[in-house]
């Protein structure tokens, strides 16, 4: 249905912010959350006019799991 979409899009770019925002403990953990609703996202809706802004949203995530490891010497 489309509030399902809209449900779902919402929650997926609610991700990155939870993940970018988190403390340490935890970043991590959320960042693989936000990658994987990402992934399950554009599965479930690839032609959704929410793609591209949430693929914009994957690739900070990325960028911020890479600054994250490199900082924590993982």
């Amino acid at each position: 249905s489309v509030f399902h979409e809209e449900n779902r899009y919402i929650l997926t770019k609610n991700s990155y912010f939870l993940a970018k925002n988190s403390v340490d403990h935890k970043k991590l953990k959320r960042i693989e959350d936000a990658i994987e609703r990402y992934r399950t996202f554009v599965f479930e809706f690839p032609d959704s006019k929410h793609v591209n802004e949430l693929t914009r949203y994957y690739n900070l995530v990325i960028k911020e799991k890479e600054v994250f490891i490199e900082e924590s010497n993982l």
